[in-house]
């Protein structure tokens, strides 16, 4: 184990390093001949039961009911648990790209605060330090991803997006985090 690593910061990790890889579920061809995806190998019962809710829900409505009733019941542990494995609390003023550069926030010229892909945005802080500026847009495109790429060159910053850590609308937002380079 590395030192300082907790046993969520290692889960974390193991999420991103395989969902990187795109690993698809376990599809089981079960007795009846039918297949069936299964996300997890040995659901206990309360996860078959909220399968079963969701799935009624979803008779009775549609896809993006499904989608906002998952999202309601996850949002705040996603958040919550980034926070942690990150070591953050998040700021609470205006979020502005200064912040995490290390120059004065600006006052007259807002538009030197924007970064690429702005939106849901925050902050993180560690003491009294900015360590991240945080993104959650429902999509990228090519411009927005040259954006990104120009904007941490530039200014000497690393960038991950994850499709499942965000928490602004779990599942349907990505995660932008921009971090200086060490």
């Amino acid at each position: 184990m590395v030192s300082g690593a907790t046993p969520q910061k290692i889960i974390f990790q193991l999420r991103q390093f395989w969902a990187e890889r795109k690993v698809e579920p376990m599809a089981i061809k079960h007795s009846d001949g039918s297949d069936q995806r299964r996300f997890l190998k040995n659901p206990p019962a309360k996860y078959l039961e909220a399968v079963k809710v969701l799935r009624e829900l979803l008779s009775e409505s549609d896809l993006d009911t499904v989608r906002r009733a998952y999202a309601q019941a996850t949002w705040a542990s996603y958040r919550d648990q980034f926070a942690e494995l990150s070591e953050i609390h998040f700021g609470s003023g205006s979020v502005c790209a200064h912040k995490l550069l290390g120059r004065n926030h600006c006052r007259e010229n807002f538009s030197d605060c924007e970064f690429p892909a702005r939106d849901h945005a925050s902050y993180g802080v560690a003491g009294r330090k900015t360590m991240m500026l945080i993104s959650q847009p429902y999509s990228l495109a090519e411009d927005d991803l040259r954006n990104i790429v120009q904007f941490c060159d530039k200014n000497k910053v690393k960038v991950s997006v994850t499709a499942n850590d965000s928490w602004h609308f779990p599942g349907d937002t990505l995660l932008i985090v921009y971090r200086k380079k060490d």
